[in-house]
C-alpha cells in the first residue's frame, strides 16, 4: 500500500506542477487500453485495427487530456459556488449540464468525428455520413453516463484531480464511445456480433426495469435515474 500511495504523491504532484503533459499521457494510456478492450473484448475481432487504435489514442491525448485540462480550469474558475448563492451542488450541477448539453454536443462530439475520420483517411462523404448514424446515439449515451459522474466530479473532486477523475470514467466511456462510433452499421443493421448483443440486451433490461420503477404508483426516483430513463428512449 505504500507503494501505491507513494506513487499517487508523485502523481498527484505533476498534475500541479506538469497538469497538461500528465493529463495528456493519462488520457492516451487509458485511451489506448480503451479501444483494446473494445476490440478485442466487445467486438470480438481477430486482428487489431490499429489505425483505429492510434486514432482514438490520439483523440483521447490532444482532447482528453489536453483540452479538457483548459476547459475544467474554466469551470473551477467561473462556476464556483460564490457564484450560486455558496451550493457547491449547484455549481457543480451547472458545470455538470454546461459540459454535457453545450459543450459535449458542440466541441467533443464534432472534434471526435473528425480526429477518427481524418486520421483513417475517410473522405468527407464518409465522415458525414459515419457522424450522422452514430451522433444522436452517442450523444445520448454521454449524457446518461456522465451527467451524473461530472456533478460528482464537479462537486467533489479536487480541481487537479478532475481530469484524471475524467480520464479513469473514460476508461468504461471510451469502450462506449468506440463502439458505437466504430462498429459498422451493417453489422448493427444485420445480424449482431456477440458484443453487440450483450450491449442491446443491457441496454432493454435497463430501460425496462427504470420504466417499471417510473410508472409504479408512489414511485420516488432520484434525478439520476430518470435521465437514464429518458437515454435509453432516445437511444432506440
Amino acid at each position: 500500500m505504500s507503494f501505491f500511495r507513494a506513487a499517487f504523491r508523485i502523481y498527484s504532484k505533476q498534475l500541479h506542477t506538469n497538469p497538461y503533459r500528465t493529463n495528456c499521457i493519462s488520457g492516451g494510456v487509458l485511451g489506448f487500453v480503451g479501444d483494446l478492450i473494445c476490440q478485442k473484448g466487445v467486438e470480438k475481432v481477430d486482428t487489431v485495427d490499429w489505425t483505429r487504435s492510434q486514432a482514438f489514442t490520439g483523440f483521447c491525448v490532444y482532447y482528453q487530456g489536453g483540452f479538457d485540462t483548459w476547459l475544467y480550469g474554466l469551470y473551477g474558475k467561473y462556476l464556483t459556488a460564490k457564484r450560486f448563492g455558496g451550493s457547491v451542488f449547484k455549481a457543480g450541477m451547472a458545470a455538470s449540464l454546461l459540459d454535457n448539453l453545450v459543450h459535449v454536443p458542440l466541441l467533443y462530439m464534432p472534434a471526435y468525428f473528425a480526429t477518427m475520420g481524418a486520421w483513417q483517411g475517410d473522405s468527407l462523404e464518409k465522415l458525414k455520413s459515419d457522424t450522422q448514424a452514430a451522433y444522436k446515439n452517442t450523444v445520448a449515451a454521454c449524457c446518461a453516463l456522465w451527467i451524473p459522474l461530472q456533478l460528482l466530479n464537479f462537486t467533489v473532486v479536487p480541481l487537479h484531480l478532475r481530469v484524471l477523475f475524467v480520464n479513469f470514467g473514460c476508461l468504461a466511456w471510451n469502450v462506449i464511445l468506440d463502439y458505437l462510433s466504430c462498429v459498422p452499421q451493417t453489422n448493427a443493421q444485420s445480424e449482431s456480433p456477440v458484443g453487440h448483443a450483450s450491449v442491446q440486451r443491457l441496454l432493454e433490461n435497463s430501460k425496462a426495469g427504470v420504466k417499471d420503477a417510473v410508472q409504479a404508483p408512489g414511485a420516488n426516483l432520484d434525478w439520476s435515474s430518470l435521465l437514464m430513463f429518458a437515454a435509453a428512449n432516445r437511444i432506440e
